[in-house]
């Protein structure tokens, strides 16, 4: 009776790969948590490349699942490398639906500013002082779902903002300029806006900020 020899440690198998997987998709989400290797926290394109990775390895995990029928060759799937694929299914689902939930509240903050008369700027079309694009990039519907796009700007001068609507603001976590020139918002509603950590100008001129609120925002650059 002849034995089939134990295949090398080097030799792929099924579970090798998908332990590979899991660890390249974790390296990939602590990149982005912590903004290594040049990626932008919470951007969507990070999210997209895990799934990209992701239906990579398991088109290829099929192929050779089907391979390995054809030929007759030994296809091992043991209970660690289910749960390992579990695991990142997890990772990968999760970080997905986050991203999913975070680019619909963006979605619901911008159509409520639009709809007070507000505008906004996205990082796609954010460009340093006195440097313009020679031709306006459009606002296609995929950047406008804030999946791969975030707001970093926001004009509200001259609307009916006030302390209740200011709340939604927070969930622009990437803002930098925000202009509330002649509003209604108080110092109440600058407490929500403080959640903001990128926050670098804050336009209150007009509004009934006392100076208790201005000195809230001295580490901003106001005007």
């Amino acid at each position: 009776m002849t034995t089939e020899p134990k295949p090398r440690w080097y030799a792929p198998t099924p579970g090798k790969m998908i332990a590979g997987l899991l660890v390249v998709e974790l390296c990939l989400f602590a990149a982005d948590r912590l903004s290594l290797f040049g990626l932008q926290r919470g951007s969507g394109w990070n999210v997209i490349a895990a799934v990209a990775i992701f239906l990579f390895v398991i088109l290829a995990g099929l192929v050779w699942f089907l391979a390995a029928l054809i030929l007759k060759k030994r296809f091992q799937f043991s209970v660690l490398t289910l749960f390992g694929l579990m695991c990142v299914v997890a990772v990968v689902g999760g970080w997905f639906g986050w991203k999913m939930e975070r680019a619909r509240r963006q979605a619901a903050v911008v159509a409520a500013i639009e709809k007070m008369g507000g505008s906004v700027t996205y990082d796609y079309e954010y460009l340093p002082v006195g440097v313009f694009h020679a031709k306006p990039i459009k606002r296609t519907w995929f950047r406008k779902t804030g999946f791969v796009s975030d707001v970093l700007e926001v004009r509200l001068r001259y609307t009916d903002l006030d302390d209740t609507n200011a709340v939604d603001l927070g969930e622009l976590p990437r803002l930098r300029k925000l202009d509330l020139s002649d509003t209604q918002i108080t110092d109440a509603g600058l407490v929500h806006i403080g959640e903001l950590p990128e926050l670098e100008t804050l336009t209150l001129a007009g509004t009934e900020i006392t100076d208790r609120g201005r000195f809230w925002g001295q580490s901003l650059n106001n005007e």
